[in-house]
């Protein structure tokens, strides 16, 4: 899970986790496998923390099922686990590492604006998407290759929160499928 993006390299160390804030890691692991529907969460890791600084305490939650489910969040009642910050711990049958990460995604802002129809770089053309997904192929097409394309976010870092656990702790009815996503909430609050 990567939250606050955008952290200018070498101020990783200096930025911090929100202590007013529940992150959460939520699993359905009853769903995926045929059931249509959205999925609903069965199972939730928590994170909050403390206050921040070098040293700011993680405490974990989970996995375990929520009381409460959808938009209304509520903290587990059982903490798995203590840490700090940019220090991997054990917490549970979790390894967990919460800090400062360079961020993994690779986008080519500039190329992007480029191939938008409303931001062509002041081409004429009508948009400038290739030819075969629609466009009229007069303007920069499609993405740059490799090697060619800029990382816009190359020397910039995210908080980052990671888990490893063994399968078995998420496997639950639906077999080896599950869904997955994360969310952020106030502490006490949706």
């Amino acid at each position: 899970m990567n939250v606050h993006p955008l952290i200018p390299s070498g101020q990783g160390a200096t930025t911090y986790f929100d202590p007013g804030v529940l992150y959460q890691m939520k699993f359905d692991n009853v769903t995926p496998n045929g059931t249509s529907g959205t999925p609903k969460e069965n199972l939730v890791i928590q994170f909050v923390f403390g206050a921040p600084g070098p040293n700011q305490q993680v405490f974990v939650y989970g996995p375990g099922a929520p009381a409460t489910t959808g938009s209304v969040n509520t903290l587990l009642s059982a903490q798995t686990g203590t840490g700090t910050i940019n220090t991997p711990f054990t917490a549970g049958s979790m390894t967990v590492y919460a800090g400062a990460r360079e961020d993994s995604f690779f986008f080519d802002l500039a190329q992007f604006l480029k191939i938008l129809p409303d931001r062509n770089g002041g081409s004429g053309a009508a948009s400038c998407l290739p030819t075969k997904l629609g466009g009229n192929g007069t303007c920069n097409q499609g993405f740059n290759k490799a090697g060619v394309a800029t990382d816009t976010l190359k020397g910039f870092n995210v908080l980052s929160l990671v888990v490893e656990m063994p399968r078995s702790a998420l496997q639950g009815s639906s077999g080896s499928k599950i869904a997955f996503w994360t969310t952020t909430s106030t502490v006490g609050g949706n």
